[in-house]
């Protein structure tokens, strides 16, 4: 694929979309969001399938977040990534699931120490193979990262945590951008993880020139139909 990508094409036919995970009450965009939610999971099974995972694409995940990070090409879902904002000084928020872990709780101890409650935390970043570095000569793995931290700078949260892999070099992409890595490993679906955490004051940008350059390109032309809903079912081109 890579003699056939050319990346001045590809900003013209590609979109990046910001989407609810939550499908509001008479949405104008029902139709595209249950297509994105079946090319996600679609994409998802594939990859569980090649890690020899026994997992399934969870909607109850897919649900429960304010944005979608999804990049399109076409008709082509490139990849996606998932964010969500929470107040750690709820008690609900303490207790589930995702925050009701030792390593997490740890740091959200710490974090309340320094009177930080508000926290985002970011999950689900996949590429699609057709779109891999051996493929486009072009990591979308860093382009998406940094399309999350142009979503997190929207944020009123102070930092950002989500699980990363620890076997394909996704840990080394995330410290780029200026996450830590806070240390204790695990496994999720057949694979291994560990946390990390991104503050507003310490998100970098990509060293890679044409990477940013398309960070700042697919940012700019964002559709945002998070807000599509409360403006009368038209999408919100943000310039």
């Amino acid at each position: 694929m890579s003699q056939f990508f050319d990346k001045s094409d590809f900003i013209k036919s590609a979109q990046l979309y910001l989407l609810p995970g939550r499908c509001p009450v008479n949405c104008p965009d029902i139709e595209f969001h249950n297509q994105a939610f079946k090319q996600w999971s679609a994409l998802w099974q594939s990859v569980f399938d090649e890690n020899g995972a026994k997992s399934q694409p969870d909607a109850n995940i897919f649900y429960r977040q304010d944005t979608v990070v999804l990049l399109m090409n076409e008709s082509d879902l490139v990849g996606s990534l998932f964010a969500c904002e929470n107040n750690i000084y709820s008690e609900v928020t303490q207790n589930i699931h995702y925050f009701n872990r030792d390593y997490i709780k740890q740091f959200c101890k710490k974090l309340k120490a320094d009177h930080i409650f508000n926290v985002a935390t970011y999950e689900m970043l996949i590429v699609n193979p057709k779109y891999r570095r051996k493929n486009t000569s072009i990591s979308f793995g860093s382009i998406m990262l940094g399309l999350i931290c142009e979503t997190f700078k929207t944020m009123d949260s102070q930092v950002m945590i989500g699980p990363v892999r620890l076997d394909n070099g996704v840990d080394k992409m995330v410290t780029s951008f200026g996450w830590q890595l806070l240390g204790e490993k695990f496994m999720m679906h057949n694979t291994p993880v560990t946390m990390s955490a991104l503050f507003q004051n310490k998100i970098k940008k990509d060293e890679n020139f044409e990477v940013q350059k398309l960070i700042h390109d697919l940012w700019k032309k964002r559709i945002d139909l998070r807000t599509a809903h409360a403006n009368k079912g038209k999408r919100q081109e943000v310039a």
